[in-house]
């Protein structure tokens, strides 16, 4: 998988999706099952290496699809 890089648009689009839909990094964090950390890391971090799995949970608690999330 590649590295989301800081400023990535797949970081900008999850935390674009996250404040859309009126959640928190914290609120996002518990629906995941991960660490606010992560979240975090997974907006800004350009040492970031999420599995897909964790990005289909992103994407599922924030209503919207996978592509939504990495595409092009």
């Amino acid at each position: 998988m590649r590295v989301l890089a800081k400023g990535s648009a797949e970081g900008k689009r999850i935390r674009e999706f996250r404040i859309k839909a009126g959640v928190t990094q914290e609120d996002l964090a518990h629906k995941v099952g991960v660490t606010v950390h992560t979240i975090w890391r997974l907006e800004n971090d350009s040492r970031v290496n999420p599995r897909l799995g964790t990005l289909r949970a992103v994407a599922k608690a924030l209503g919207v699809s996978l592509a939504e999330i990495i595409r092009d």
